[in-house]
């Protein structure tokens, strides 16, 4: 008896394929769970982030992109603190990607949190009607929104009721 024979006799055709069938699901599957823990980790999300950015970085430092960017300049220094209340909330709220694409898109460089913290509440307190308290709980930028709302709902005139 021959090695072919004694091998089908001892699996079935149709066990074979099922047995085969079977190998490439296994393997889906492992990778469908890899990609899932890094996926829950942050960890892929994280890589393609950085990714992205340097691919973006990039293109932009090509004399391509150069085209565009020539005679801007540095933003004035309303926009550059606009810039980074935004890049605040991004990280405040764990938006990496899109932390990461403003930053490289608007030129806006990017601090550690404490850092850009301190800095945006001293450029903000001089400036407003009233002091405001900052609260670390929340990024600076919901602070202002939140203050806004409070002033325009005090401000606004009450609504009587007709009889």
């Amino acid at each position: 008896m021959s090695n072919e024979s004694c091998s089908s006799s001892i699996v079935s055709e149709p066990e074979q394929a099922e047995v085969n069938h079977f190998i490439p699901d296994a393997e889906s599957q492992l990778l469908r769970t890899f990609r899932k823990s890094l996926e829950n980790s942050a960890y892929l999300r994280k890589a393609r982030c950085e990714m992205r950015k340097k691919v973006l970085e990039t293109i932009q430092a090509s004399e391509e992109s150069n085209l565009f960017t020539i005679g801007r300049g540095q933003p004035p220094r309303a926009v550059q603190l606009i810039n980074q209340l935004i890049l605040e909330y991004f990280d405040w709220y764990n938006l990496q990607y899109s932390g990461e694409m403003f930053s490289v898109e608007s030129e806006t460089p990017r601090m550690a949190a404490a850092v850009r913290r301190q800095t945006l509440v001293a450029s903000l307190c001089p400036r407003l009607d009233e002091p405001l308290q900052f609260q670390s709980d929340l990024p600076v930028l919901a602070e202002l929104v939140m203050k806004m709302a409070v002033e325009e709902k005090n401000h606004s005139p009450a609504v009587e009721s007709s009889p």
